[in-house]
């Protein structure tokens, strides 16, 4: 049986007038992989999409940090994974955000031969979080 899967970034629920496209754009990328789903399921074709919210990266520390530290002045002596381990607390029920290898689990499980049944679905990875900043 042959997969596919999607990496989208994940912000859902969370319209303002500066996410309006983005959470556009989200939305036409979930239905995208829902109808690709159900075009090539005949063919015995997986389609899924994983919806990423926030994973300590490199990209994330070097883009988001300085702006978190910029509206927190209260973290301006705390090392990046402090920073990063606090945010994870504050901002997803698990108490921390997602690492690359979470990401990369689901990944694999659903483009392997265990997965035979999930198809047109976007996986939310976020920790429990709708939002994250």
């Amino acid at each position: 049986m042959g997969t596919h899967c999607e990496h989208i970034l994940y912000w859902r629920d969370l319209s303002k007038p500066a996410t309006d496209g983005f959470t556009r754009s989200e939305c036409c990328i979930n239905n995208l992989t829902r109808s690709l789903a159900l075009s090539v399921a005949p063919d015995g074709i997986l389609v899924n999409a994983i919806g990423v919210g926030a994973v300590t990266t490199d990209n994330w520390a070097q883009n988001m940090l300085p702006n978190v530290r910029n509206r927190r002045p209260e973290l301006a002596d705390k090392t990046d994974k402090e920073v990063m381990a606090l945010l994870g607390r504050e901002k997803t029920p698990v108490g921390r955000f997602g690492l690359p290898e979470d990401i990369a689990a689901i990944a694999a499980f659903l483009l392997s031969d265990r997965n035979q049944f999930v198809t047109g679905q976007t996986i939310e990875a976020s920790g429990g979080a709708d939002r994250f900043m």
